[in-house]
């Protein structure tokens, strides 16, 4: 336990000064002062602010699975509804790693998307095996560019909204009328 409470900590430590600071500038030492930890305590668990920022990815990446998980009678569009409200409700990091030039975006969203397509596997198998991959790519870009407008908007947008819109594209990608409902 005192080891995922040390992580998170210095975890939530760069988090907290990349919200007045660019990543590419804070130091191990920053982050130690800020979580009030060692720099020997900082090595213990982390090679480098990259790891640390890694490790965030990782975490946010367990939550969401977490939530998605946990519904009930999964479909495409409960699963956009639980991962764009998800994205809402980290909103103010999401905008901070969309902002910053030393962080690569794709980096953060390659970690996202690549659970959509494990759970279109899931969730669709019969298109998912004549579908390619090229496609998924494209979808997955194309919903990335919304997200991101979505977040330095402001979340202007509902999130029912831009939900609904991603769906629009998963739907033509998947050539359905229908929803896209987990298979049985």
């Amino acid at each position: 336990m005192q080891n995922n409470n040390t992580r998170r900590k210095l975890v939530h430590a760069l988090l907290k000064l990349m919200e007045t600071n660019s990543y590419k500038t804070i130091t191990v030492k920053e982050i130690t002062f800020k979580a009030g930890l060692s720099r020997r305590t900082f090595y213990t668990y982390f090679e480098s602010t990259y790891a640390v920022l890694q490790e965030c990815f990782r975490i946010k990446t367990r939550e969401l699975s977490e939530k998605i998980f946990a519904i009930e009678n999964l479909s495409v569009e409960s699963f956009l509804n639980c991962y764009i409200g998800y994205f809402y409700e980290n909103r103010k990091i999401l905008k901070i790693v969309l902002n910053d030039e030393a962080i690569s975006p794709k980096l953060f969203f390659d970690r996202f998307f690549s659970s959509v397509e494990e759970l279109l596997k899931d969730l669709i198998p019969e298109r998912y095996n004549l579908y390619n991959r090229t496609l998924h790519s494209f979808v997955s870009g194309g919903a990335q560019r919304i997200i991101t407008e979505w977040v330095n908007s402001d979340c202007r947008t509902s999130t029912r909204e831009i939900s609904e819109t991603i769906g629009i594209f998963l739907s033509a990608a998947y050539k359905t009328e229908e929803p896209l409902q987990a298979s049985s």
